[in-house]
């Protein structure tokens, strides 16, 4: 029975379709042939007794089963169709944070770099008779802004879906994150998986990495930080992520303004929306913990074997800052 209401709402009628015909058969030829036989030997009014007995009953209950039956499946379409319709709405907020971002890091990096390079760019046009010696320095610094312009539109273009992350999963997605901002920051951080280390569904990897991506990229911008610390914890319900740093902290309460901290503020938001907990323990001096608590459901954990983790590379062309 448990089995039964297991299965799909199609499986289930298919199931009364070949069942019910044959059991009312069988409940009417037995009624017939067995009860109705002795009773006749009563008479007359016992056997309409019993025929309104029978059919009074066994008609109202066959129909209220068979209408709750049909009230239960279709609860259970509606609440299928309100988490979809609820899963759908989630998924379009986090693309919509996911382009304020970027549009952000867009306006902040290269629309600003873009600009000075066209105002440096008439400053050499303008030196050029003038004072062509400051023409080649000119042009030097014109060439290092272009290149980083360059490394932040890759930046920008691997963390829309970092291979490694669809390849390799979020732990050693991170891992890589951490040795490319090594190699062109100097900060020094240590990524450290406690548990099992397995695959999840797309949305839970997503956003185990948005956490630590935004978390290392305000240390490595913000926080003039020596080193810092990403650990993760793997249990059998959830994953908790925190990220620690020794670097001049901040005011935790302005950082999550709406006006200020987009990155921490839409993070908070993606974590709260799937039931989890997102804290941020700072002050100025003191460096910075943030924590994240990611609740897992049975669709949030792969059941297939995860690829065996590769020594750590090179990440994105350019790298993240």
């Amino acid at each position: 029975m448990v089995r039964f209401w297991r299965r799909s709402p199609r499986e289930q009628v298919s199931f009364f379709r070949l069942i019910l015909p044959p059991a009312i058969f069988v409940v009417v030829a037995l009624y017939q042939l067995f009860f109705v036989r002795g009773v006749h030997r009563w008479g007359l009014p016992y056997h309409f007794g019993l025929e309104i007995l029978f059919y009074g009953i066994v008609g109202p209950v066959v129909t209220w089963g068979v209408l709750a039956w049909i009230e239960r499946q279709l609860a259970a379409k509606e609440r299928a169709e309100e988490r979809a319709e609820e899963e759908r709405r989630r998924r379009e907020r986090a693309v919509r944070e996911e382009r304020a971002r970027i549009a952000r890091e867009i306006h902040e990096g290269v629309a600003q770099n873009l600009y000075f390079l066209g105002l440096q760019m008439d400053l050499c046009r303008r030196l050029l008779l003038k004072e062509p010696e400051r023409v080649d320095k000119e042009l030097e610094g014109l060439q290092a802004l272009l290149q980083e312009s360059l490394q932040d539109l890759r930046r920008l273009i691997w963390a829309l879906r970092p291979l490694e992350l669809e390849e390799f999963g979020p732990f050693e997605a991170v891992r890589r994150l951490a040795s490319d901002l090594k190699a062109h920051t100097g900060l020094d951080i240590i990524v450290e998986v406690r548990g099992q280390e397995r695959r999840f569904s797309p949305d839970v990897e997503g956003a185990l990495y948005r956490i630590a991506q935004e978390a290392l990229h305000n240390v490595a911008k913000h926080a003039q930080a020596r080193t810092a610390k990403v650990l993760f914890e793997i249990a059998p319900t959830h994953v908790r992520v925190e990220v620690r740093d020794d670097g001049r902290g901040f005011d935790v309460s302005k950082a999550l303004q709406k006006t200020q901290g987009l990155g921490l503020h839409h993070l908070r938001e993606r974590v709260e929306e799937r039931g989890g907990s997102f804290t941020i323990e700072s002050s100025p001096g003191a460096g910075t913990r943030l924590q994240a608590l990611l609740p897992l459901g049975g669709e949030d954990i792969c059941t297939e074997a995860s690829p065996p983790l590769p020594t750590v590379g090179k990440g994105p062309p350019g790298g993240p800052t």
